[in-house]
Formats: C-alpha cells, structure tokens, sequence
C-alpha cells in the first residue's frame, strides 16, 4: 500500500470518527433534554402552579378585606378594585403547559334562611369564585360566601377567613351578631376565563339591620355545606346548640335551649363587576 493510499484511510478514519462524535452528542443532547422534560419540567411546573395558589389565596385575603372594609364604612360611590390573577407564568426555551382560571360573580348561590318560632327570614348571597385549571398541581377554588373566604378542592373544603359572626352568653340571652354580604353583579361583566390578571370592581350599594328574637334556626344552604358545618360547631362549641351537616345545607338549631335566642341581623349589599385587566 502507498503513503497515498494510507493518507486516504486516515482521513476517512477520522471523517467516520468526527460523524460518530457528532451523532453521539447529538443524542445525548437530547437525551438530557428528554430528561429534563419529563422529570425536571413536570416538578417545576408543579411548584410554579402551588405558587400561582398562594397569589390568589393572598388575593381574595385582599378582597375579603376590601368587601368588609366598605360594609363597614358604607360610603356609596367610593369603588374599589381587588386584582385576581388568572393563570401562571410558562418555563422559558421548554415545553410547558400554561395553567389558567376562570373567575365569576354568580347571585343567589347561596341562601341564608333564619327562623323563629313566628317567621322565616329567607336571604339570597351571591358569592364570587375563581376555580384553576391546573395541568400538575391539584385544581382549587377560592369562594368569598356571605362574609367568609372559603378553599375547596377534592379532598373537601374549608373556611380559611372566617365571616363576621360573634356570641354573647349571658346569664339569661344567648345573642348572636351576624353579617350576611350579599354580592350582585352591576353591569355585563360577571366572568372572564384565560391566563392575565383582571380586577373586580366592588362598591357599596345599602344595608338593613333587623333584630330576630325568640331564635329557632340558621340555615346555610350552600355548596359547602361541610365548610360551614365546621364553622357552626367551632362558633357554637360551648354551648346547647345542635348543628346539623347535609349535601346541601348546614343548620344550626336553638330551639332546645334553655336561654332566650337572639340574633341581630346585619344584611349588606355590595355591587361588584370584573373590569378589564392585563395579560402577563
């Protein structure tokens, strides 16, 4: 064999050589990727999600604030905006599955019903929502019903801010304060779906308060009944009141007490609408 001929196996030695090298990262370049993906990605994705939660727990914390500062103030045309962020953020260069949310006013969802031994009280509550969609971390739902903040998702649900409820225990009445915030949707826009952060606009509108004596019963006729059951018997545990849990309603009953019952009553009503917002 000539030096010619050996100059030209070294060459294609070393051009099979470098193309093997190259193959070689190649697929190990994807093999981190493909790793990356599937295990990085996912737990990433999750944390960024448990995140986004936190932000909309602080949030309707926010808008719970906001709701009972006006119906303590009562002063009309003075509006106020709670921004409630929809969706999260995506992962940079990878491919990610963005979450998003949908947020609603919806009236009469709620139906606070107290009687006594003459009459009915019956009071309908609209409740603002946001529900996820997530796409790693478990769905939730943040609900602000009648006064309180409640979190909900498959396990069950609770009541995180409680609503504005108080007892009195004297030696011969047994007297209960209670709020009930109505919310009712002013204008067209009572939900909004997708990914950017949107405020609701709330205000003021009227308040009314009653004095119920001679109580019998508080019924909560609710999608949480089990929230408000556990409320009922945290406000009520030292004391003869019989609380009772369904699929649809919680009550608390009175009616074998020893003491006079009594409740004074303090119905709000507040306006709200989602107003435009910003895409992040």
């Amino acid at each position: 064999m000539d030096i010619l001929s050996i100059k030209k196996l070294k060459n294609s030695d070393n051009a099979v050589v470098g193309i093997i090298t190259a193959i070689l990262l190649i697929g190990l370049l994807i093999s981190v990727i493909t790793i990356i993906q599937t295990v990085f990605v996912p737990n990433w994705m999750e944390q960024i999600e448990s995140e986004h939660m936190d932000q909309v727990a602080d949030q309707f914390a926010q808008l719970k604030f906001s709701i009972d500062l006006q119906s303590v103030l009562q002063e009309r045309n003075l509006p106020v905006a709670s921004p409630i962020t929809l969706g999260n953020r995506r992962i940079p260069l990878f491919s990610s599955i963005r979450s998003y949310g949908d947020l609603e006013i919806i009236q009469d969802e709620c139906t606070v019903t107290i009687q006594n031994q003459t009459t009915s009280y019956n009071y309908p509550v609209g409740i603002i929502k946001y529900s996820s969609s997530n796409s790693y971390f478990i769905d939730q739902s943040f609900i602000y019903e009648t006064g309180a903040l409640i979190i909900s998702q498959d396990e069950g649900n609770i009541i995180s801010i409680t609503p504005l409820i108080s007892v009195e225990n004297l030696t011969n009445d047994y007297n209960i304060t209670l709020s009930i915030i109505n919310i009712s949707v002013i204008g067209n826009k009572d939900s909004i779906s997708g990914y950017g952060t949107y405020p609701i606009r709330i205000e003021y509108f009227n308040s009314s308060t009653i004095n119920i004596t001679n109580l019998d019963r508080i019924t909560i006729s609710t999608e949480y009944p089990e929230s408000w059951g556990n409320h009922l018997n945290y406000v009520f545990r030292d004391d003869d009141v019989q609380i009772g849990e369904f699929s649809s309603y919680t009550y608390a009953d009175f009616s074998g007490m020893t003491k006079n019952a009594n409740v004074l009553l303090r119905v709000v009503d507040i306006y709200a609408q989602i107003a435009p917002g910003w895409i992040e």
